[in-house]
C-alpha cells in the first residue's frame, strides 16, 4: 500500500477515442432505460428474472424489479467514472514510476471505459432477453449467454494485459 501512496498523481486527459468510448457507454446505458421504458406497459405483472443453466426460467418477480438492472449498470458506471479519476490507486503489472506513469494510467483509465461499454452491453442484453421472453411468452433464456458475457467482459481485460506486456521500455 505504501507504493500506491508514493505513486505520481497525474490527471489523464481524455483523447477523442476516450470521449467516443464514453459516448458509446452512455448510449448503451441509456438504451437499457429507454428499452425497458418503452416495453414496460406491455410486460406481464410477473416476469422471469432468473434462469437455470439450460436457459429455463426458475425465478420470477414483479415487472418493477427489472428496473434494478439498469440501476446496477448506472451505479457501476458512476463507480468506474469516479475510480477513473484516481488511476494511481489501480493495480498494475509493474512498479509505477514517474517515467511510466502516464503510459500505465492512460491504459488503465481506457480499460475502465471499455469495461463500462462491456458491462452496459451485458445489461442491455439481459434486459432485452427478459423483455423479449416476458412479452412473447418465450420461456427459455439463450444458453449462449454465459459464454457471450465472459467474452464481452474478459476481451478488454485480456487485450489490455497484452498491451501492458508490450509497454515501451522507459529508461
Amino acid at each position: 500500500m505504501i507504493d500506491r501512496l508514493s505513486r505520481p498523481k497525474l490527471k489523464i486527459k481524455a483523447t477523442a477515442l476516450d470521449k467516443s468510448i464514453e459516448i458509446v457507454a452512455f448510449i448503451l446505458l441509456l438504451s437499457c432505460y429507454v428499452s425497458l421504458g418503452i416495453n414496460y406497459s406491455f410486460l406481464p405483472d410477473i416476469v422471469p428474472i432468473h434462469f437455470d443453466s439450460t436457459g429455463n426460467p426458475n425465478g420470477y418477480s414483479n415487472k418493477f424489479s427489472l428496473w434494478i438492472l439498469p440501476g446496477i449498470a448506472l451505479l457501476v458506471n458512476i463507480f468506474f467514472t469516479v475510480l477513473g479519476r484516481y488511476p494511481h490507486v489501480f493495480n498494475y503489472p509493474e512498479r509505477i514510476t514517474e517515467e511510466n506513469a502516464l503510459f500505465h494510467y492512460t491504459l488503465g483509465t481506457r480499460l475502465l471505459r471499455w469495461l463500462k461499454v462491456s458491462i452496459n452491453l451485458v445489461f442491455l442484453f439481459i434486459t432485452q432477453m427478459i423483455v423479449s421472453g416476458a412479452t412473447a411468452n418465450y420461456s427459455k433464456f439463450n444458453v449462449l449467454f454465459i459464454p457471450l458475457v465472459l467474452l464481452i467482459v474478459l476481451a478488454p481485460i485480456f487485450y489490455y494485459l497484452v498491451r501492458y506486456r508490450k509497454a515501451p521500455e522507459i529508461k
